[in-house]
């Protein structure tokens, strides 16, 4: 099955089909070596690539993963043949503004909060820091909007899906 992916303002083409030992994933056109096992209930995954190893906690959401790795959060978007197709035909509908809710991939510690309501951020803006398993995770934002509220303060502890920053 082929696949449109996006990493912030990058996209990928993947492409997964059924191969011995495990699936055979195709990047852009070039073959990669993907091992994927999830080791935790609590969504935590382990990935090889290309003989590089990876620790990761996912979160889905609709057609975007909320990927948390080395201290760093993203988002990638995936899309199939029927998802572009149904987003096509929305982007032809005009849309009202809609924003977010950014919360907690796990367990944490607020170490930061770097927003306050009312402030303009941009997609990719640090909103807040949460230190998880002695390791400090930068939360940034998903798209262009304005704070509409801050649920949590520096020091407070959080669990997994606590509702951090509000963006309209």
């Amino acid at each position: 099955m082929k696949y449109e992916t996006r990493i912030g303002d990058r996209g990928y083409e993947v492409e997964i089909t059924p191969g011995e030992g495990g699936p055979r994933v195709l990047l852009d056109g070039c073959e990669i070596l993907v091992d994927f096992r999830e080791i935790s209930p609590q969504a935590l995954y382990s990935v090889i690539i290309d003989g590089r190893s990876y620790e990761l906690w996912l979160r889905r959401e609709g057609a975007d993963y909320h990927v948390f790795a080395e201290g760093r959060s993203l988002c990638v978007t995936v899309r199939d043949e029927r998802r572009r197709r149904v987003e096509s035909l929305k982007a032809a509908m005009p849309q009202a503004r809609t924003g977010f809710t950014l919360r907690a991939p796990m367990p944490a510690v607020v170490t930061a909060v770097l927003v306050e309501p009312g402030q303009e951020v941009k997609k990719g803006d640090i909103l807040c820091r949460l230190e998880a398993m002695k390791m400090e995770n930068e939360m940034a934002s998903e798209a262009d909007g304005v704070v509409k509220e801050v649920k949590v303060s520096p020091g407070e502890g959080v669990e997994k899906d606590r509702v951090l920053v509000v963006v309209e």
